[in-house]
């Protein structure tokens, strides 16, 4: 674990250092001769390894400092990303990604977004108040938000880089590119993630050359009258490929009457 290098690295230099000099100064060769040598003697040099007396432990940091940290030395995550499996958590509080509200952006209004705060940059205005620019982003696509100064005295405290975040806010366009301006913010719990505790989302199947208006009408009625928290992914299952939707808008409690309902629809086939 990379918690465990960290905790011992300072001890492990601290073992080479000496050595090195002393290989520097043709005293001593670290690595030796190789060639020629019996697995015997190959045990041997291993064994006597200067660092052969580090202990690791199996602790590793907690995911979201882990993946903080990538994101610090690497400006990508790289074993995971802080919002895997967190769709559930996002569409409960905002039913719509950002992706979606892009695609099909409002001209004016209000709109809540949640996602994670993965940059933060602070200003001061001429009269000398504070106010920030935040870019919020979840699995697919980023919005810009900015927290003018009397927003920004209530909600300066939660914002912090890597934090996930709901948002409210209204729609604000400048030059043909869409941002928010917050007006709420409320941050979000994923610990329920790292334990894995996410409720997986309700797959259905559906044949592709069964699916018309009339599917698709009574698809949406049946899943409006199950609302609930539970995610559902729509795969359309073609002859050559398959295609999977998630459906955002439409989150479910999944019941025996629900699945009943759904079997009962012409090409629509339930996978909990």
């Amino acid at each position: 674990p990379r918690l465990s290098m960290i905790q011992v690295h300072e001890d492990a230099v601290e073992a080479v250092v000496p050595l090195k000099r002393q290989e520097a100064m043709g005293q001593f060769d670290l690595f030796g001769s190789f060639g020629d040598e019996s697995a015997e003697d190959t045990a041997s040099v291993s064994s006597s390894s200067p660092l052969a007396h580090l202990k690791f432990g199996e602790e590793e940091y907690p995911r979201k400092q882990l993946l903080a940290y990538e994101r610090e030395m690497l400006g990508l995550y790289v074993s995971a990303h802080p919002l895997d499996g967190a769709e559930r958590i996002l569409r409960k509080h905002a039913p719509r990604p950002i992706a979606a509200l892009l695609a099909d952006p409002p001209k004016e209004g209000e709109v809540v977004i949640s996602g994670l705060i993965t940059s933060l940059e602070r200003r001061v205005n001429k009269k000398g108040e504070p106010w920030a620019i935040c870019t919020v982003e979840d699995m697919d696509a980023a919005i810009e938000v900015l927290y003018f100064p009397k927003s920004y005295a209530l909600f300066a405290a939660d914002l912090i880089e890597d934090n996930a975040v709901l948002v409210k806010g209204r729609v604000n366009w400048r030059e043909d590119k869409m941002s928010v301006f917050g007006g709420g913010l409320a941050t979000l719990d994923l610990s329920d993630i790292a334990n894995g505790e996410d409720e997986p989302p309700l797959v259905l199947l559906a044949a592709a050359e069964k699916i018309d208006q009339s599917v698709v009408s009574e698809l949406k009625s049946t899943l409006l009258a199950h609302k609930g928290e539970t995610p559902v992914h729509l795969k359309l299952v073609g002859q050559k490929q398959q295609t999977v939707f998630a459906l955002y808008d439409y989150p479910v409690k999944v019941t025996s009457m629900l699945i009943g309902e759904l079997k009962g629809i012409r090409g629509i086939t339930a996978n909990s």
